[in-house]
């Protein structure tokens, strides 16, 4: 059996941004209702800039319940759709997790979309499997729909 154990957000933001706007986008990733800490973490580039990674966990049976439900509701179809034909690269099967980018600036607006850019909100969906029989592409697929994460066919 394949089941989700842990989701975690995290975004860089950049001295030039507005922390409060790009905690607010992180936010609108999950259920308003949930009260999870966001963890801060200064960090300086190769030329000295500061920069602060924020990033947000869900860890509890109920917090991750909450965050799919939210996810699936918010996420449009064509990112829906995008993530099922793109699943097999955003799957690492080795180390159990699903990498998807969220676009930054539009979870701002409360908008949830898939993206490929680089400045971006990175979620990782962690994964158990009982058995490296049950950690294969299918059952990870399986798992995505039965979340309503991913859609068949083209939008």
């Amino acid at each position: 059996m394949v089941e989700i154990i842990r989701i975690t957000f995290t975004v860089i933001n950049y001295v030039t941004e507005d922390e409060e706007l790009v905690i607010q986008g992180l936010r609108s990733c999950v259920p308003q209702d949930l009260t999870i800490d966001i963890t801060r973490q200064l960090l300086y580039s190769q030329f000295n800039d500061k920069m602060v990674l924020l990033t947000l966990t869900l860890s509890k049976v109920n917090e991750i319940q909450e965050g799919l439900n939210w996810l699936s509701t918010n996420l449009d179809d064509k990112s829906k759709s995008y993530l099922f034909r793109y699943l097999e690269k955003k799957l690492d099967l080795d180390e159990r997790v699903i990498h998807i980018r969220l676009d930054k600036f539009k979870a701002v607006d409360k908008i949830i979309r898939i993206t490929e850019g680089s400045d971006v909100i990175k979620v990782v969906i962690s994964y158990s499997a009982y058995t490296q029989e049950e950690n294969t592409l299918e059952n990870v697929t399986t798992l995505l729909l039965k979340h309503n994460l991913i859609q068949t066919g083209d939008i």
